[in-house]
């Protein structure tokens, strides 16, 4: 098996969030976005979107017999995770988020994708760790140390709003 390099693993990045920008913004999907984030709890408002645009390109590719790597769609939900927060900030459907929520929403958002991946039997679980593990070493440095940074901080909110477990 071929493995891709680091400009390839860049490049396919790029595309992914390319496609997303495109989608979260046309004016059909920024509506019901905006719609799907009305309410008392962000988060999983935030949630519900990101998985919602991440099963649109999923299924966008799928029909295009378009495969993108599951760990690139994982490290892409950041960027949509940020386009969505950003679109409920500007159309006044919550405040700004504290960098915590935020980064719950992160964690909600990405478990939430994967879970229902993982149920449609569209994702190997064991195989997307050691995936994410190679495709980590590929990204350029300051991204993988955004990443991990980040990686660290929703694990450590997380327990917080678990009460510590």
């Amino acid at each position: 098996m071929i493995q891709p390099s680091k400009a390839d693993v860049k490049a396919d990045f790029d595309r992914y969030v390319a496609r997303a920008t495109t989608l979260i913004h046309s004016p059909e999907t920024t509506g019901a976005i905006q719609n799907m984030l009305a309410g008392p709890d962000p988060v999983s408002k935030i949630a519900a979107a990101t998985v919602m645009i991440m099963q649109r390109l999923d299924a966008a590719a799928r029909a295009s017999k378009i495969e993108v790597q599951d760990t690139i769609k994982t490290f892409a939900a950041v960027e949509i995770i940020n386009m969505i927060a950003e679109l409920g900030e500007a159309a006044g459907k919550f405040g700004k988020l504290s960098k915590e929520l935020h980064e719950l929403a992160v964690s909600v958002s990405v478990q939430d994708y994967v879970k229902g991946e993982v149920k449609a039997g569209r994702i190997d679980p064991k195989r997307l760790q050691v995936q994410m593990a190679a495709d980590m070493r590929k990204l350029p440095e300051k991204q993988r140390r955004e990443i991990q940074a980040s990686q660290i901080r929703i694990q450590q909110t997380a327990r917080k709003y678990n009460g510590g477990k």
